[in-house]
């Protein structure tokens, strides 16, 4: 069981090494916000946890702004002070609050699941049922020249091949 006490945003910015390109947009940094979650256990323990939001207009329609607005706005007044038992209400508490804002939402519910795995003394992804095991994912190349595509091809299948 956690009861809620606050709720941190940090903003970040990186510059990327080259531009990221796409069909719908061009990325020369990658901006995101850090959220930390603090709340308090039946025990008096305070535990923090962390989570990350990353806007994407032409995707989600997400932007720092809309994403600051909403935790600071929306989530932070009515979770500070709410008590759950599990994250999966906490979950069910910001659906009820906001439909859509996706990387709000998560880094919320990222934050919150780090916190119960803190408490339960294991790793997130332990926590949430997962293994150490390398993942396979996917991996958006950038438009650029054909040739530079094509070394980036190499470089990321021989990485998955070692995996």
């Amino acid at each position: 069981m956690i009861i809620v006490s606050d709720i941190k945003l940090k903003k970040y910015t990186v510059q990327l090494r080259r531009p990221f390109v796409t069909n719908l947009h061009r990325q020369d940094n990658a901006e995101g916000i850090v959220i930390a979650v603090s709340a308090k256990t039946e025990t008096g323990i305070i535990f923090t946890g962390y989570g990350e939001a990353v806007p994407s207009l032409k995707v989600t329609g997400d932007t720092l702004t809309s994403i600051v607005a909403v935790i600071n706005d929306i989530v932070k007044p009515a979770i500070v002070n709410q008590t759950f038992q599990t994250p999966a209400e906490v979950d069910e508490f910001i659906h009820g609050l906001i439909v859509f804002n996706s990387a709000a939402r998560l880094a919320v519910s990222e934050a919150v699941y780090d916190i119960f795995a803190s408490i339960a003394d294991l790793p997130i992804a332990e926590y949430l049922g997962g293994t150490s095991q390398p993942v396979v994912t996917d991996y958006t190349l950038s438009i650029s020249q054909k040739i530079r595509c094509y070394k980036t091809l190499i470089i990321l299948s021989a990485e998955v091949s070692q995996l």
